[in-house]
Order: structure tokens, then C-alpha cells, then sequence
């Protein structure tokens, strides 16, 4: 692709490349060019494959991608280089036609953050500043770019896109040669000390990730890991998430987190569990090179991985307490929150779910008890119905301590991830109430699907 004395697009083809049955994937990648150089935005030089490829996976992936009355989609391409590379920064050398699956989870927006989603890649190719693509997207959604590759990278263990099924059967094949194995996984090294560290060829470069798949017992009812990254490095900062997989095919992710100790809760019927990490260094530089030798800076860490809730050490005490809430609307029902439902997911109607609309700012759902219990942990899956209820802006988790209500201690995770449980963890208390307390998102009210303590 070029472009003409004018200014207009033109693309030089050779006759292979015009095959049309199956259509050829060259044309939608070249033509992908036209389209960007024509909407007149400024994009730098290696995300400019990035970006056809992007494209021509959108094509891929459609009904377009037919020859006559012959439908081809919607299928996918894939993204080998990345995978095989994926402690690598990128756009880089190894991997620059191949990055485009961070602009996937980008316009798809699967963990619905704020600016995101197609509007977003329409606003970038109009767009003339000349900025790293990082800062321009973070610019123009209002999201952090730290966020977006924490929750690009642990889409990647399972391909958790809407095409999801086409990246895994890739995946799959890839690994297939055994050889592939430790090049899309990463195996940490242990210490003296109790800790597992990422060993310096293998240590993330801005935004590279790591895919640590965790021994555990899987018949546990609870994975924690404590994070430490290496601080030394300058501007080090991470994103990691624990992330398992069902034996039916359904991906869970815990919050992600920086520092400290963070935990998924297990159901039963989890297959494999994985940690991922993520360097979100506080600067991201430009580091366009076609030197496919060149390194950038590593951001090493290290971790604990613990398992507990074997047999009955913790238990779901909620169906004991009396539920009450500052205002709950009268379609819904405060009883739904202690009934022991498990949801399928943050938008499931088929049982009695919990809701404030029209209420907004500050509300409360408490649980009262008979007699004292001590709890230390909280599980809170949220409610959000695409409509007038979202997952709130902030919360906290209060006790009653024989006068008044005050805050948990040393609390770790106060996640809204939705379509999972979000635990939380605190030194324990020992009390006969317990509330959570949530400050709703702008003019969206709130709602709670199932809230467990233990």
C-alpha cells in the first residue's frame, strides 16, 4: 500500500495475493492501510501492522469474509508471536504484526471499563498527536493503560474473547510440540527463603506478561498468593491476577493487585489455576527498534503460593444471619442474598436477586445473628443488569463492635469484578453484625446477586 501524488491510497498486488475463493488474507490487511492512512490520525510506525492486522482479524471474524454465496466467517487469525514472546514489550521486532490482541481487548471492553470499546479505535485513528499509543489510549478513554494490560494479559490464558474457540484451537495446535510448553508458560525458580521468583530471562518487559501455571490441590477451597515485585528497577509497578479454568471451559479471574496478598475462592470445579503478571511500568516508553535482538527493561518479582479451606475450615455462616439493607426496590428481594445461589453470572435473572434503583450514593446490606460468630473473610458476587444497576464505585466491610459500626482491619481485595466472586480478607472479627457498605457508581444504584462470610 502507498499512496499517490494526491494523497489517495493505492495498493500493488501481485496476482496470488488477489485469490478470492477462499478470499486472500493479504487485501484486507493492505486495504486495512488505506482505511488508516485515510482517516488521517497519527499511528507509529510498528503499531501500524498492528493495527491492519487488527483490522483484518475484524474482517475475519465477520460474514464479510465470504466468496459468493460461500460464507468463510466468522473465523479468526491468531497471534503466535506473542504468545511465544510474551515476556517481550511490544510492539517489538518478534512480535509487531502480531500485537493486535491488546487492541482486541481494547474495542471488545470484556471486563467493561470505563472509555473503552470500538468508539475508542474510531477516536485513535482521527487522532493527530504524535504520543506513544499507550498514552494516546489512555488519553482518549480515561482508563489506565496499567489496567488495560492487567486485563489484556489474563484474557490470554484462555483466549477470552468473543471468538473465543477459534484463538484455543490455535493455541492448542501450537502446543502440540511439546517444545512450545515453556515458552507460553513460565516455571518460577525456588529460593531458600519460601519464595518462587521469575527467573531474569523469563522476567516481564513492559507490557509482557508471564502465564505461571499453579500446583496446587485443586480440591482446596481457596488459592492465595502474596506478590512482591522486584522495587529496585525504576517506575517497576505490575498488574497480576489468579486466574483458573473449569473443567467446562468457563474462565474465573480474581482481582488484580500490585503488592501483598490477594485470593480467588475455588468451587469445585476448577481444572487448572494459573497466576498471571504483568509489568505496567509507570512510565511506558517508546520503544520502536527492528532490532529483533533488542531488550528492554525486566521487571522481576517474586511470590507465595498457598492454598486453604480443605474440608469444613471455613463455612458459609450467611444463611444463619437476618438480612436487612437501607432500601432495597420492591421488585427485588433483600432475602436473595443469603439463599446459597450460586449465579452464573452478574446479569442472572433466573433467580431473586438484590437491588437499590433508584437509590444512588451511599447504601448498606447487613447481616444480624443470633449470637457472635468471627469472621475473616467476605465473598460478594455483584449484580449489574447492563441497565440502571452497576457494580459500585467503592465499598467497605463494617463490623458492630458492642457500640458502633467500624471498618474491618488490614482488609485485602475489595474487588467489582463481575461474573465471579469478589473475595475479601481482614484480620478476623468477632461480632453478631456485619454490613457492607457501598458508594454507587455516578447515577447507576447497586446490587448483590449472593454475599457469602466465613
Amino acid at each position: 500500500m502507498s499512496s499517490d501524488g494526491d494523497g489517495f491510497a493505492y495498493l500493488a498486488v501481485e496476482p496470488g495475493a488477489m485469490r478470492v475463493d477462499e478470499p486472500s488474507w493479504v487485501i484486507p490487511h493492505e486495504y486495512a492501510h488505506a482505511i488508516t492512512m485515510h482517516q488521517r490520525g497519527t499511528i507509529a510506525a510498528p503499531w501500524y501492522e498492528t493495527l491492519a492486522n487488527w483490522f483484518r482479524d475484524q474482517y475475519l471474524g465477520s460474514t464479510y469474509y465470504r466468496y459468493g454465496d460461500r460464507v468463510y466467517g466468522p473465523t479468526s487469525d491468531f497471534f503466535q508471536p506473542v504468545v511465544l514472546n510474551s515476556d517481550y514489550y511490544f510492539p517489538h521486532m518478534k512480535n509487531y504484526y502480531d500485537a493486535w490482541p491488546f487492541l482486541l481487548y481494547v474495542t471488545e471492553n470484556p471486563d467493561n471499563m470505563n472509555g473503552l470499546g470500538m468508539d475508542v479505535m474510531r477516536k485513535m485513528l482521527h487522532d493527530g498527536s504524535n504520543e506513544i499509543m499507550f498514552d494516546k489510549i489512555q488519553r482518549l478513554s480515561g482508563t489506565s493503560t496499567k489496567d488495560m494490560l492487567g486485563g489484556y494479559a489474563r484474557r490470554m490464558v484462555t483466549m477470552d474473547f468473543r471468538r473465543q474457540s477459534s484463538y484455543t484451537n490455535y493455541l492448542n495446535d501450537l502446543l502440540k510440540d511439546s517444545s512450545n510448553y515453556d515458552k507460553v508458560y513460565t516455571t518460577l525458580e525456588n529460593t531458600n527463603d519460601g519464595w518462587l521468583k521469575v527467573t531474569d530471562s523469563r522476567a516481564p518487559q513492559q507490557g509482557g506478561y508471564n502465564i505461571i501455571p499453579l500446583n496446587i490441590d485443586m480440591s482446596s477451597k481457596q488459592v492465595s498468593v502474596n506478590f512482591q515485585g522486584d522495587k529496585s528497577v525504576s517506575g517497576a509497578d505490575f498488574r497480576a491476577s489468579i486466574v483458573t479454568k473449569t473443567r467446562d471451559g468457563k474462565t474465573r479471574y480474581s482481582t488484580m493487585w500490585n503488592n501483598g496478598i490477594n485470593t480467588l475462592n475455588l468451587q469445585g470445579d476448577e481444572e487448572k489455576a494459573y497466576l498471571v503478571v504483568c509489568a505496567t511500568p509507570d512510565e511506558m516508553l517508546d520503544l520502536t527498534s527492528f532490532d529483533v535482538n533488542a531488550v528492554g527493561t525486566k521487571y522481576p518479582y517474586k511470590v507465595q503460593v498457598l492454598t486453604s479451606g480443605k474440608s469444613d475450615e471455613k463455612v458459609n455462616i450467611a444463611s444463619k444471619a437476618v438480612v436487612s439493607t437501607s432500601y432495597c426496590s420492591e421488585w427485588e428481594n433483600i432475602s436473595a442474598l443469603n439463599d446459597s445461589f450460586d449465579p452464573i453470572n452478574s446479569n442472572d435473572r433466573s433467580h431473586a436477586v438484590y437491588g437499590n434503583w433508584p437509590e444512588t450514593g451511599t447504601q448498606w446490606v447487613q447481616y444480624k445473628f443470633d449470637k457472635k460468630y468471627t469472621i475473616s473473610q467476605s465473598d460478594v458476587y455483584w449484580f449489574k443488569d447492563n441497565g440502571g444497576i452497576d457494580v459500585p464505585k467503592s465499598y467497605k466491610i463494617q463490623y458492630w463492635n458492642g457500640n458502633k459500626w467500624v471498618d474491618v482491619k488490614n482488609a485485602v481485595g475489595y474487588g467489582t469484578a463481575i461474573n465471579q466472586y469478589n473475595t475479601t480478607t481482614f484480620t478476623p472479627v468477632t461480632t453478631n453484625s456485619i454490613r457492607i457498605q457501598v458508594v454507587s457508581n455516578g447515577s447507576a444504584s447497586t446490587g448483590i446477586l449472593e454475599w457469602k462470610v466465613e
